[in-house]
């Protein structure tokens, strides 16, 4: 009888697999959108959610950039098919696999984005990080423990990382936008009361906005939402 594959499952895997864990750091090749003026005084960079692509996400801020407002949309370093034909391909920001060296890549990738872009002229651009679905979870850990200055969070139907404290980094994180849509089916009733409570909790600030419609970005919305930052 041939020798059965070896499992995935933790619970079954061999305990000894551990040991011989090693990690290298590579380069990789990230893939940004960017609309608006290179010059302009306000910045948003928008985190597109689970299974989507930068370019596709980019569409919903044609109307708004310009000459004042850039936005910066980067594309998830983790890509995978979403049909079985192999013809669609989203992006991932992370799983629970291997979690500490996926969130260490993800803020060195953003880091590294607003060095490019803005460069400089960091300390006279007002920088706002939107995160949508998933890209919430990415975006408030950015903004508590990568290197860049936020000057704004929204977290736009999704949630933050429970993993992270809330009062160790308050000094880190800016005023908070949560946006919710009144049929979403992620940013439900139950989850959006136990993320203000977190919040409340370790006394920082935010505002909440409510849109009628599921889980995406609400056109209307999203204009005034980023007005709010002019």
């Amino acid at each position: 009888m041939a020798d059965e594959p070896a499992s995935d499952d933790p619970r079954t895997s061999d305990p000894l697999d551990a040991t011989h864990q090693h990690h290298l750091t590579v380069r990789r090749t990230a893939r940004y959108f960017a609309l608006g003026s290179p010059t302009a005084s306000r910045v948003v960079v928008a985190l597109h959610g689970y299974g989507q692509q930068a370019r596709y996400f980019a569409r919903h801020f044609r109307a708004l950039a310009g000459a004042g407002l850039r936005v910066i949309v980067p594309e998830a370093l983790s890509r995978f098919y979403l049909d079985d034909g192999y013809q669609r391909v989203g992006a991932s920001w992370m799983t629970r696999e291997d979690k500490a060296h996926e969130v260490r890549d993800q803020l060195g990738y953003l880091d590294a984005l607003v060095r490019e872009e803005i460069g400089s002229r960091r300390p006279h651009v007002h920088l706002t990080v939107l995160g949508f679905s998933q890209g919430a979870a990415t975006a408030t850990r950015w903004a508590a423990l990568g290197s860049t200055r936020v000057d704004r969070v929204v977290v736009w139907g999704g949630d933050i990382p429970h993993d992270l404290d809330l009062h160790s980094h308050r000094a880190r994180l800016p005023a908070l936008t949560l946006v919710i849509g009144d049929s979403d089916y992620f940013a439900t009733p139950d989850r959006i009361a136990a993320l203000e409570t977190r919040l409340r909790e370790a006394a920082l600030p935010y505002e909440k906005v409510d849109y009628v419609g599921g889980h995406r970005l609400h056109g209307e919305t999203l204009a005034r939402v980023l007005r709010r930052s002019e």
